[in-house]
């Protein structure tokens, strides 16, 4: 098996996407921990040190004008 990644990834998020997609390709997703363990960069990983990141909601400050000169 080859599995293959983008690009446009934060550096700390590669690592956590990475460690899922490789459990999800093994059958391992439902057997590894959310919280990360210690590590060199654990403070990488911080506000909240978890295997997902937690989502939240932003606001579009892209205006109409904005996105039709693009």
């Amino acid at each position: 098996m080859m599995v293959l990644g983008g690009g446009g990834y934060t550096i700390k998020n590669v690592s956590r996407c990475w460690t899922y997609e490789t459990a999800v390709c093994l059958g391992y997703e439902n057997d590894i921990s959310e919280d990360l363990p210690s590590n060199d960069y654990y403070e990488h990983y911080s506000p909240d040190f978890k295997l997902h990141v937690t989502e939240k909601q932003e606001e579009d400050k892209n205006t109409i004008e904005y996105l039709n000169q693009v």
